[in-house]
């Protein structure tokens, strides 16, 4: 999920679709040239770094996957579940805080 664009999610229940959305949670990606490293991920989970599209990209997706595995109904419940979820995540397996 880019948390800087709405995003459109097409759901597969058994024979029908549905659709749903996600509104974007920043306004801007911030320096363009700057490449996403998933190696900061420890450090940003452990809250050793900041990085605010990071983090929305975190939540954004794990909503998405929330909203497609049935644990919410709707856009607006999966990314508050998954808020709570960030709020309340344990350290990163294997690393240190």
């Amino acid at each position: 999920m880019r948390p800087n664009a709405d995003s459109r999610c097409i759901l597969l229940e058994g024979d029908a679709q549905r659709e749903t959305g996600f509104t974007r949670q920043l306004g801007e990606r911030g320096d363009a040239a700057i490449v996403p490293d998933v190696a900061l991920l420890p450090a940003l989970w452990n809250g050793r770094t900041e990085d605010a599209y990071g983090e929305a990209a975190v939540i954004g997706t794990a909503a998405a996957a929330l909203l497609a595995l049935g644990g919410a109904n709707d856009a607006d419940a999966a990314l508050a579940l998954a808020r709570d979820y960030w709020r309340r995540r344990g350290p990163w397996p294997g690393d240190t805080p």
